[in-house]
């Protein structure tokens, strides 16, 4: 199985969330003991947004049907980190005409760590 690589840019300042899996466990007298969760403790989950015209979104649209919300791609995280990733979920919006009056759109998506193909 060939992977893809996700190469589209996306609007500036996505906030990636960085999330470990802790498990732990809350004594009677307060104390609480924690240990990590796993060989792939840490998530990550980046909301990114893409703008352009239905061209575009269409390429971005076909790239998420075709790994269907659970086939992985690779892509680097604005951290500059290649990792693989899913999407489940997008949403497209349109955002009216340019100047050019040419009809242009928005795309929305949250990629999430994927520890395997």
């Amino acid at each position: 199985m060939v992977l893809e690589t996700f190469n589209y840019c996306a609007r500036v300042n996505p906030v990636g969330e960085h999330t470990f899996r802790v498990r732990e466990v809350q004594f009677g007298d307060g104390y609480k003991q924690r240990v990590g969760d796993g060989l792939n403790g840490e998530h990550q989950s980046w909301p990114m947004t893409f703008i352009g015209n239905w061209q575009r979104i269409n390429e971005i649209r076909n790239f998420f049907r075709r790994h269907a919300g659970y086939k992985a791609f690779k892509w680097t995280s604005p951290n500059f980190e290649l990792g693989l990733y899913t999407c489940k979920t997008y949403q497209v919006t349109a955002m009216g005409k340019n100047s050019l009056g040419e009809p242009m759109y928005q795309l929305a998506a949250t990629f999430e760590t994927a520890f395997h193909p």
